[in-house]
């Protein structure tokens, strides 16, 4: 089930300042939270990998790198790969230099299925070489970082399901902005708190639930106008 992300940047620009009010000694720019924002969804990619991303592409016979650089710019790293249906085991641009060079250093040998693949600048790397063509035969998903918004119509970079996290960021961030430390270590912890919440949903098991439209705690919160 793919996430819901309904939410603009004006939205959350207009909950930010809503909620930082008229305590604050600064004024809050909307430059000022579309880059909160960006920086807050960067710093969730990475700690929550909540964005997940697939390519599908031909398998080509005897050839063993595909250049993913433009489909995959944001990629963070690589989840799974499966050739002709089959999953592949992932190892590192280290463990590759190390061993399959040394094994096979002309990369001359061929098999209907690859064994080992890994990403190297963007380009990914089968071994041993694919011996026949399948359409569709390679698919990959991995782990991306999101891109970045510029606009205040654009949709937030983050599903629905985080938005009270991203909203915990920018609200510590205006705070520090103002200097007002006791309330910047409290959002803080708001947002260090949901990110512990959505990441334990995020590795949970498959049940018949989906985390993206679980109830966040925070809800009544900020709904109630008593959240930060």
């Amino acid at each position: 089930m793919a996430e819901i992300t309904t939410i603009t940047v004006r939205e959350a620009i207009d909950e930010v300042k809503q909620q930082f009010g008229e305590e604050g000694d600064v004024q809050i720019t909307d430059a000022h939270v579309i880059r909160w924002i960006n920086r807050g969804a960067r710093e969730m990619a990475i700690r929550t990998k909540y964005l997940q991303e697939t390519v599908t592409t031909d398998l080509l016979a005897d050839v063993a790198t595909y250049d993913f650089a433009t489909d995959s710019g944001r990629l963070m790293n690589i989840d799974s790969v499966q050739v002709s249906g089959n999953p592949v085991g992932i190892i590192t641009v280290v463990e590759a230099d190390r061993d399959v060079s040394s094994l096979d250093p002309q990369r001359q040998n061929s098999a209907p299925v690859p064994s080992r693949a890994w990403i190297d600048n963007g380009v990914l790397h089968l071994h041993p070489k694919p011996s026949m063509a399948v359409t569709g035969g390679l698919r990959i998903k991995y782990i991306a970082y999101p891109e970045k918004v510029t606009d205040a119509a654009d949709l937030l970079p983050v599903p629905d399901r985080l938005y009270n996290t991203i909203l915990s960021f920018c609200l510590a961030q205006a705070q520090y902005l103002d200097a007002d430390h006791p309330q910047a270590k409290q959002a803080t912890e708001e947002f260090e708190q949901s990110m512990a919440r959505q990441s334990q949903l995020q590795n949970a098991p498959a049940n018949s639930m989906y985390a993206q439209i679980q109830e966040d705690p925070d809800d009544y919160a900020y709904d109630s106008g008593y959240g930060f």
